[in-house]
């Protein structure tokens, strides 16, 4: 950009500068043309004078009239000096020169006439008339001419780089402005697009290209279809609406990417640029709280099965069964894959007794050295724990558990224990050991 616009002044100076150069070319050529017309009319002139007068006074002999004439027109701009010679030298007056601005003596020439006296029948030549002309004045006009025409261009040129200094200041400011706009824009977290009246897409951020899936293009290349396409056909129409802000509720819209389902919610607001009416959408992301939400519900409701649980603890009269039945149901709840139910009993062992559990559990799939330690930890604590532990699958390998441990009271006493265990990952011995 700079390069362009250095370009341009130097096209703009070039052009201006050749322009006014031409013109002053031919204005100096018109004025030159002028004053040396004007000089050979005014000599002319005072020629046809001098040789009207002239030769009746130097016939009669009154030279002293002949030099009042001479002093009279040796006055004018274009003469140097007028000198007379009577016929026969008997007469010779020359008037003072005229003090000439150029000291080029060249600058004059000298223009010869004879002073003729008309006498019936025949004319005589009594004299001559000499005429120093003094172009001083046309070469001191043309030079002013000259100086003029060079500090028009000067300050031509002058204008020419204020103009561009303006022009690239505002344009640099421009830039510094819609440079600042987009980083704004692409550093705001949630999507945003800006929509014309006909459908286009004018601007959409790289949370928006990010939300929606989109390739790493230019906004103009970007559909309103490529956007709408993205959510879930159930939902598109109202998604549409949304965008344009049609409606006003406060929906979740399900988009289907490449990496898997995302929850939006939709704000829309209409401003006006210029002429211009756009629409700016604002897409928010919020699948973790969706997600956060989902679990707080179902954390509630493993909580409540829970209470239900700790309240009728030890009311059943098939024991195995019912603690079956409710341990199923924890694992759907809490979503685990593996789980176990304890009744606490000082009088054993181990403190405690199995009440129910899963079968790769009760097959020595997650260790029992595992399932006490968690445990044990319940029991000190009388308080729920929920972590990663590692436990033993073999020599070779161990297993990351996540585990959710919650003691059950019942008044106020510990009497059992609900542990719920999941996969997390496996890691091999080398790789722990490293």
């Amino acid at each position: 950009m700079f390069a362009i616009r250095t370009r341009l002044a130097i096209v703009l100076l070039i052009c201006g500068t050749l322009i006014l150069s031409f013109f002053g070319y031919l204005n100096y050529h018109h004025t030159k043309t002028r004053l040396m017309e004007d000089m050979d009319a005014e000599i002319t002139a005072l020629a046809n004078r001098l040789k009207f007068r002239l030769p009746d006074t130097l016939v009669n002999g009154d030279y002293d009239s002949v030099i009042k004439d001479l002093e009279s027109e040796s006055s004018s701009r274009f003469v140097k000096k007028l000198e007379v010679i009577a016929a026969q030298e008997k007469f010779r007056y020359a008037t003072r020169e005229t003090p000439i601005v150029s000291p080029n003596d060249s600058a004059f020439q000298v223009r010869i006439f004879d002073l003729q006296y008309m006498e019936p029948g025949k004319n005589k030549i009594v004299g001559s008339l000499f005429i120093f002309e003094d172009a001083s004045l046309i070469e001191e006009t043309l030079a002013s001419e000259i100086l003029t025409g060079v500090l028009q261009i000067f300050i031509l040129d002058v204008m020419i780089m204020f103009l561009i200094w303006k022009y690239a200041r505002a344009i640099t400011e421009i830039e510094s402005s819609k440079n600042y706009l987009n980083t704004v824009i692409h550093s705001y977290k949630d999507g945003l697009l800006v929509l014309a009246d006909d459908h286009k897409v004018i601007t959409a951020n790289e949370a928006a290209i990010k939300i929606f899936d989109l390739p790493q293009s230019e906004s103009s290349s970007i559909t309103l279809t490529d956007i709408i396409s993205k959510v879930v056909p159930d939902s598109r129409a109202y998604f549409s609406q949304a965008l344009y802000g049609l409606t006003n509720k406060k929906v979740n819209y399900q988009l289907e990417t490449s990496g898997g389902k995302i929850i939006v919610q939709v704000r829309s607001t209409q401003i006006t640029v210029g002429d211009e009416i756009l629409q700016v959408a604002i897409i928010r992301d919020i699948t973790e709280q969706h997600i956060d939400k989902i679990k707080v519900s179902k954390g509630a409701e493993l909580f409540s099965a829970v209470k239900t649980l700790q309240d009728k603890f030890l009311t059943s009269d098939d024991f195995h069964r019912s603690f079956k039945e409710v341990l199923s149901i924890l694992l759907k709840i809490g979503e685990s894959n593996h789980g176990v139910i304890l009744e606490v009993d000082h009088k054993e062992e181990k403190k405690y007794r199995v009440l129910a559990q899963t079968r790769l559990i009760a097959n020595g799939y997650i260790s029992p050295d595992f399932i006490d330690t968690v445990v044990n930890e319940v029991l000190g604590t009388n308080k729920a724990t929920r972590n990663l532990q590692v436990a033993g699958l073999g020599a070779e390998s161990k297993l990351v558990i996540n585990t959710l441990c919650i003691p059950l009271f019942l008044s106020e006493e510990l009497v059992g224990i609900v542990c719920l265990c999941d996969e997390s990952t496996f890691m091999s011995r080398n790789y722990s050991n490293g």
